[in-house]
C-alpha cells in the first residue's frame, strides 16, 4: 500500500511509479475520515483528481468544491494483494465465501469488486452512498 496525498497526484512522473494497466483500490481520507473508495486503473483515477478533468459529477466535483483543503486528502492506492485479510474480515462474512473460493477469483475482475465491497464495509465513506451505513459527511465540506 502507498500513501500519497491528492496534490502528490499531480506531481510529473508520478504515474511512473504504477503499472499502466493494473488496477487498483483507493480510498481517499481527509485526516482520519474516510470520504471514497473506489477501483480504478491509474490513469483513471488521475484522470478523475486532476486539475481539468475530462469528467465532472459525482467524487470530482467534490473534489474541485473543496480545493484547496482537498490537495491535502490523503489517497490509500492498494493492491488486490494488500486487501486480502479486509476481504477475509468483512466479505466472507456479508457473501457467504471462503477463503479458497476468494482466492480462486485470482485477479479477475470480481476480485477488485469484492475488496471494493470490504473497503466500503469496513471504512463507511461518506461518499459511497450506494452501500449502507455511509458515515455523515462533516459540514464543513461543500457537498
Amino acid at each position: 500500500m502507498k500513501t500519497v496525498t491528492i496534490a502528490d497526484t499531480q506531481e510529473p512522473g508520478f504515474v511512473d511509479a504504477f503499472s499502466n494497466d493494473g488496477r487498483y483500490l483507493f480510498l481517499i481520507r481527509a485526516g482520519k475520515r474516510p470520504l471514497y473508495a473506489a477501483a480504478a486503473t491509474i490513469a483513471a483515477l488521475l484522470e478523475r483528481l486532476s486539475d481539468e478533468p475530462l469528467l465532472t459529477g459525482g467524487w470530482t466535483s467534490f473534489l474541485i468544491r473543496n480545493r484547496p483543503a482537498s490537495l491535502q486528502w490523503q489517497c490509500n492506492i492498494m493492491m488486490l494483494a494488500d486487501c486480502e485479510a479486509l476481504v477475509e474480515q468483512e466479505v466472507f462474512s456479508l457473501l457467504g465465501m471462503t477463503p479458497a473460493s476468494w482466492k480462486s477469483l485470482g485477479q479477475a475482475k470480481n476480485a477488485y469488486d469484492l475488496a471494493l465491497q470490504a473497503l466500503i464495509y469496513h471504512w463507511r465513506p461518506c461518499l459511497n452512498e450506494n452501500y449502507p451505513r455511509p458515515r455523515r459527511l462533516p459540514d464543513r465540506y461543500v457537498r
